[in-house]
């Protein structure tokens, strides 16, 4: 996908996070105050990586850990934004330990007092501490997991700033303290740099980046980068999109979020403003050749990006043209920290994700400042798991267009080290306040996979459902986090009434048609409405699901994988609570 890398002298010279002035590579006048050079690239001395580290990857197999797992901690690093990492402290210190790299504890909790933060509530401070930034984003070790929950280890890439020795050691100082085992990949055929601002992971098997990494690691073919990713955090499949025109830093967390295995938030521009067609590009690019874990495509909401003060956006002649972003977020476990900027765009960007997370604590924290400097809270943040990880993956479960007389069935990986006594799938009515209980069955030991079915006892409506799991030890989970406040839902609407070939739906023909591979719907709606869109055989039996869900107002596109099936005529059809339409579709 779009990997032109003709340009990657260019790319390299405006792709890395703007905050230092101090940098002594940098113009004092540079109002981007910490781009490198590229003459900074040749001081990286392989000789200064010879740690007392693990350079070799895991003998174990290795699964990346994701944001919305449960963490132990926070760490941050107290170098400037005092406001902003005060704001971040407040509201983390009640859903985990927050570790402080600082040079003077006195000097933090003074600043901590300034803004009321009880240093006495889950703060930690790692003083003496030597380091170049605040962005621990970039820098900051990445929590994983060896055998899925068996042992949580460190991963630590080499950082892409050159200069910034200190950032570089700093995840060894951290390491040690906690008594994490650190693995780094910064030796021989491993070496690789990469930041934590450019990466994100499913927690299962896909990593997603920007073609930075690319970039930064031209002594590497893309298969090898892969491999190392492959060796060191167990990611199988690694997506790059095209770097942003705009962001100045290039790293994804400026523009979109994972918020489970199977959605992802990005921003919007207006269209003309902005990075609006590179991100659109990279929406279509995801949907058009990627699955989610369970093999159906990825589920796309957006979120406004916010223009200046001055109403400008970044690429305007002029303006302030700051990359004002609301994806820049952090889970902490049943809190979600969100940066804000302005109330008037503020409240919907808030409402959005309190909408795409229900249950959650969304905060929104300013970052007017911190924003001026490229980054926001994500980058500023660094997530360290918990030491004995409960884990509860599923595929959540779908809408339907009528009641299901068999019930509908849930699936989970309920996995702990230490073996699981039982695991129960909740439900109810939207409206209700009680949950509904089911005993979920092991069905395959090996997997650790456990079922139950919720029964068909509405004929019409949504029902709200979480998982939780019990540990042998007595730990307690649940899936999400913070049920049963928080909670995924279903609904159920039997309002079919005709079924017609109507354009207004398929205002296209599905394309290409015949098609032995990917094929492309167009869908239109003029109101947004809950729909299926299923695959149907020439019995009119049901081949595939490809989506089920509500459809927005306009026009859409949603994806199937035809590869796979046996050559023959089949029928694309679209449920919704206006009537079924139909078109035909040749496999080859």
């Amino acid at each position: 996908m779009f990997k032109n890398y003709l340009f990657l002298g260019l790319i390299i010279t405006s792709c890395f996070q703007i905050a230092d002035c101090q940098s002594i590579f940098q113009s004092k006048n540079s109002i981007l105050q910490n781009r490198p050079l590229l003459d900074e690239y040749a001081l990286v001395d392989p000789n200064i990586f010879k740690r007392a580290t693990i350079t070799t990857p895991p003998a174990e197999s290795v699964r990346p850990m994701a944001e919305w797992e449960e963490i132990d901690a926070i760490t941050i690093t107290w170098e400037r934004y005092a406001e902003t990492l005060s704001e971040i402290v407040k509201h983390a210190q009640h859903e985990c330990k927050v570790y402080i790299n600082c040079e003077s504890a006195e000097k933090v909790k003074k600043d901590l007092d300034l803004y009321e933060v009880n240093i006495n509530e889950n703060v930690i401070f790692l003083e003496n501490q030597q380091f170049n930034s605040v962005w621990i984003r970039d820098y900051g070790p990445n929590s994983a997991y060896l055998n899925d929950v068996d042992s949580l280890i460190f991963v630590d890439w080499v950082y892409n700033r050159a200069e910034r020795t200190e950032d570089d050691v700093l995840p060894e100082n951290i390491a040690d303290y906690v008594n994490i085992p650190l693995f780094q990949t910064t030796e021989g055929e491993f070496h690789l740099t990469a930041t934590g601002g450019n990466f994100m992971t499913d927690g299962i098997r896909n990593g997603f980046s920007s073609t930075l990494v690319v970039a930064e690691n031209l002594d590497k073919t893309e298969v090898e980068i892969d491999e190392i990713m492959h060796d060191f955090l167990g990611i199988d499949n690694y997506v790059k999109f095209d770097t942003l025109q705009y962001d100045g830093i290039h790293h994804i967390d400026m523009h979109m979020k994972m918020l489970d295995e199977e959605r992802f938030i990005f921003g919007q521009y207006p269209v003309g403003k902005g990075d609006h067609d590179i991100i659109e590009a990279n929406i279509e690019y995801l949907l058009a050749t990627q699955l989610n874990a369970f093999g159906e495509p990825y589920e796309i909401i957006r979120i406004p990006m916010p223009p200046n003060f001055d109403f400008s956006h970044p690429g305007d002649t002029s303006g302030d043209r700051f990359f004002r972003t609301y994806t820049n977020a952090l889970f902490i476990n049943k809190t979600i920290l969100v940066p804000t900027y302005q109330e008037i765009y503020d409240e919907e960007a808030l409402d959005i994700w309190r909408e795409s997370m229900p249950g959650y604590n969304i905060v929104g924290i300013k970052c007017n400042e911190t924003i001026n400097a490229y980054g926001a809270i994500h980058c500023v943040t660094k997530e360290i798991g918990v030491r004995d990880p409960l884990r509860i993956v599923f595929q959540k479960l779908k809408d339907q267009a009528t009641p299901q007389s068999e019930g509908y069935t849930l699936q989970a990986k309920v996995q702990h080290r230490s073996g699981i006594l039982s695991a129960v799938l909740f439900y109810r009515l939207k409206g209700e306040q009680l949950y509904k209980r089911a005993q979920m069955d092991l069905i395959n030991a090996k997997e650790d996979i456990y079922e139950a079915t919720i029964p068909n006892f509405i004929e019409k409506g949504e029902i709200e459902y979480y998982v939780q799991g019990v540990a042998m030890n007595g730990k307690i989970i649940n899936r999400p986090q913070p049920a049963p406040e928080a909670y995924y839902s279903f609904e159920i609407n039997n309002q079919i009434t005709s079924t017609t070939n109507v354009e207004d739906v398929f205002p296209a023909a599905a394309f290409p048609n015949p098609s032995a591979g990917l094929v492309c719907i167009p869908v239109q709606v003029k109101e947004s409405m809950i729909g299926e869109l299923s695959l149907l055989d020439i019995h009119g039996k049901l081949v595939r699901q490809i989506y089920a869900g509500r459809i927005e107002q306009g026009s859409t596109k949603h994806f199937v994988d035809v590869s796979q099936l046996p050559s023959g005529l089949y029928t694309l059809r679209m449920t919704n609570p206006i009537g079924v339409y139909t078109q035909k579709l040749i496999v080859e």
